[in-house]
């Protein structure tokens, strides 16, 4: 139970579905550019209903063979079938490309779009339908699309891959043994402070032998993203992220001042917390994470399931059902292991109304909240899978909102249920500290983001 299967996706790259869901994305592809050469020019209901068709089909079945291969990298970066999987697949949303932007440019084109509408299968699609012609203008030609696609492909991608594989077979040595990168970050929770501070400079340590290959990374991906931006039309990186975010630039303006004016309280916060922990000169890295107060409370991964659920009972019954699912059907991975991608995830398999959960977990309370988190993202998408899967794409803000929901319930069931001050103690300086997590740092990651794109600029 501590795993998740795949086999409802599928039982592995030999299975007669997987190859068969190739073939079809083949022949699929070859309807595609048929309805290319039939309508680049036409307005007509038929030719619309075709490619809402076409387009349905190929985000379906490319969703499933690549969410098949990322989800089996994710837990084992080096897996060679996957990897040559992985340029299989690629090379497939490559070759779909062309009729992806040839779809976009012609609903783009449509001066009576709002007449097709009338029809109630198309009707069906108004936002996905509407949403194409806003993104319009920052549409590229097909012949520029399909060859960003496949430069993807050996470009920021590969760069990506690389990352990932060099920080999740990192080997750090720590106390005459090798651990894994998850269990060395894990450590910053450690009830014992020399511990924290050793693993925190065997983690600096380790990463002398990847920092040039992950800052070569960074900065290709980055410059990557700098041309294309440029190239679409966009005034900056961040006016994409906006607009892809369906925000306004005074939303983002009026979250990022009240996230400074709320910085000083921060500050108290972190002060105290280092004067608690004996440091005069403000507060380590190290001790970032450092527990106050006392729990003794850890958990397994059946016995945090046990309190999710419990908890989210207390909410929805739906809520719950959801979490249980998720636990009896393994959907979840709970454990680090070398090979294993880092941090936490859910991702929402439309296709097969399921989802999948990545974790990192060693028993800690912060672990159980992240756990809480992602079942949130999850039951997001079990709502979501309501929708047909042309109209399932949400923004980030919009993303977060049911695993906060989900993190608050825990947290206060948690400080309610506190055996006595020591723990509640603990649990409330958690919650502070999960806060600033969302503030403080990623405020900073923020700067730092638009700073390395303005030095990646010259």
């Amino acid at each position: 139970m501590s795993t998740w299967s795949l086999d409802a996706l599928f039982k592995g790259y030999d299975d007669p579905h997987y190859t068969s869901t190739l073939s079809h994305i083949e022949s699929t592809l070859k309807e595609a550019r048929i309805w290319l050469e039939k309508h680049p020019h036409s307005s007509s209901l038929e030719a619309l209903k075709e490619g809402l068709a076409l387009s349905r089909t190929l985000r379906k079945e490319l969703l499933l063979v690549g969410a098949f291969v990322n989800l089996s990298l994710a837990t084992n970066t080096t897996d060679e079938a996957s990897l040559k999987a992985m340029q299989t697949v690629q090379g497939l949303q490559a070759a779909a490309t062309p009729f992806m932007t040839g779809f976009h440019h012609f609903v783009a084109s449509l001066d009576n779009l709002q007449t097709l509408l009338n029809d109630p299968d198309v009707a069906a699609y108004t936002y996905f339908l509407t949403s194409l012609q806003d993104r319009a203008r920052y549409q590229l030609s097909d012949v520029e699309e399909t060859l960003l696609a496949k430069l993807t492909q050996t470009g920021s991608s590969a760069w990506s891959r690389l990352q990932g594989e060099l920080t999740s077979t990192l080997e750090v040595p720590f106390r005459k043994e090798q651990r894994n990168l998850s269990d060395i970050r894990n450590l910053a929770h450690d009830a014992d402070p020399q511990i924290r501070k050793e693993a925190y400079e065997a983690e600096l340590s380790a990463y002398r032998s990847v920092e040039r290959a992950v800052a070569s990374s960074l900065n290709a991906i980055k410059g990557e993203v700098l041309t294309v931006t440029q190239m679409r039309g966009y005034d900056s990186p961040l006016a994409q992220a906006v607009h892809q975010s369906r925000m306004e630039p005074a939303t983002l303006e009026a979250l990022i001042q009240a996230m400074q004016e709320a910085l000083p309280q921060f500050r108290r916060y972190l002060k105290r917390k280092a004067a608690l922990l004996g440091h005069a000169e403000g507060l380590p890295w190290y001790d970032l994470f450092a527990p106050i107060g006392q729990s003794s409370t850890t958990f397994t991964p059946a016995s945090a399931m046990a309190y999710v659920i419990k908890q989210f009972k207390t909410f929805s019954d739906d809520l719950a059902a959801l979490a249980t699912r998720a636990y009896e059907e393994a959907w979840i991975d709970f454990y680090p292991k070398s090979g294993k991608r880092g941090g936490a995830f859910c991702s929402n398999l439309h296709p097969i109304q399921q989802s999948r959960i990545l974790t990192n977990f060693e028993g800690s309370f912060s672990n159980l909240i992240t756990l809480a988190h992602e079942l949130g993202h999850a039951y997001h998408g079990d709502r979501i899978f309501k929708e047909d899967i042309l109209n399932a794409s949400y923004t980030m803000p919009v993303a977060e909102t049911a695993s906060t929901l989900c993190e608050t319930i825990v947290k206060k069931a948690a400080i309610q249920d506190a055996a006595n001050d020591d723990e509640k103690i603990f649990l409330l300086e958690q919650s502070i500290m999960g806060s600033t997590q969302v503030i403080v740092d990623i405020l900073s990651r923020y700067t730092f983001e638009n700073a390395v794109f303005d030095a990646r600029k010259k």
